[in-house]
């Protein structure tokens, strides 16, 4: 992934070679209390959601963290490019 994540940083890039159809995405937040969002769907800190890509496709994943006090998001997008065969 590129950059390096950073919390600050809220767009990335992920260039999947083609051997590769599918990617896992985990992320921990630096507050063990907030809630954790994949494409919308939510998920337990440190627990990877594994996404399927198509080959020849670029796709965007979005990553939200919900804050402890349901009201502050962190919203990030990672565009990955599948490579086609």
């Amino acid at each position: 992934m590129s950059p390096t994540f950073e919390g600050a940083v809220k767009d990335y890039d992920l260039l999947l070679p083609n051997v590769f159809a599918s990617s896992s995405f985990v992320a921990t937040p630096l507050d063990s209390t907030a809630t954790i969002y994949i494409n919308n769907i939510q998920v337990a800190s440190g627990t990877a959601r594994v996404l399927s890509f198509t080959a020849g496709t670029v796709t965007i994943v979005s990553v939200s963290v919900l804050a402890e006090n349901l009201f502050t998001w962190s919203n990030y997008t990672v565009t990955v490019e599948r490579l086609a065969g």
